[in-house]
């Protein structure tokens, strides 16, 4: 899937301005909050290893179909630097402490089925199947109300940071705003 950053970029930015370090962070950053914010679902086919960055961008993702000999590594420690991209928030959220820690502080591989086995993957896939199950996934999700889908993904992110009243309060104003749209009148 990904390898993670290009050592070679960061090695450039090691006697720079915090300002030339925060640069290329933020362009990182802004693309994992396009894909937590975007309307659609968004889904990752994982084949081979994910690092580093490319895990944030797994992690940033509503549906992660994995084959099952996919390896997942936050390597940030090995080279000495701090995590990125929404990792320890994830990580720290989902995962039990020891786990995440053992993936954060040591820079240990981890399994796509033990990953899946917390609930960070989807679904699990024999080798070369991941591109087609994603696909398949997407066609499933594509048959359904989109603008709903977008309503629905917007709710569960909000829940990250809502508490329950403000949470109750959303999810009621947003249902009242689908009761008045065609997807409801056609589905009731």
């Amino acid at each position: 899937f990904s390898a993670g950053g290009e050592l070679g970029l960061l090695a450039a930015s090691l006697d720079g301005s915090e300002a030339d370090k925060a640069a290329p962070i933020d362009m990182f950053h802004a693309s994992i909050e396009a894909i937590r914010a975007c309307p659609k679902p968004v889904i990752a086919a994982v084949s081979g290893g994910a690092a580093g960055g490319g895990l944030s961008t797994i992690l940033a993702c509503d549906f992660i179909i994995s084959e099952e000999e996919a390896t997942f590594l936050a390597a940030h420690v090995k080279i000495g630097v701090t995590l990125d991209g929404g990792l320890t928030a994830v990580l720290g959220r989902q995962l039990p402490r020891q786990l995440a820690s053992e993936m954060c502080l040591m820079g240990s591989v981890v399994t796509a089925e033990t990953l899946a086995q917390h609930g960070l993957i989807t679904s699990l896939v024999p080798k070369g199947e991941a591109e087609a199950a994603a696909v398949k996934l997407a066609g499933k999700l594509a048959r359904g109300p989109v603008t709903t889908q977008g309503k629905i993904k917007a709710l569960l992110t909000a829940s990250q940071e809502n508490d329950l009243p403000a949470q109750l309060a959303l999810e009621k104003a947003t249902l009242v705003e689908t009761l008045g749209a065609a997807a409801a009148k056609d589905g009731i």
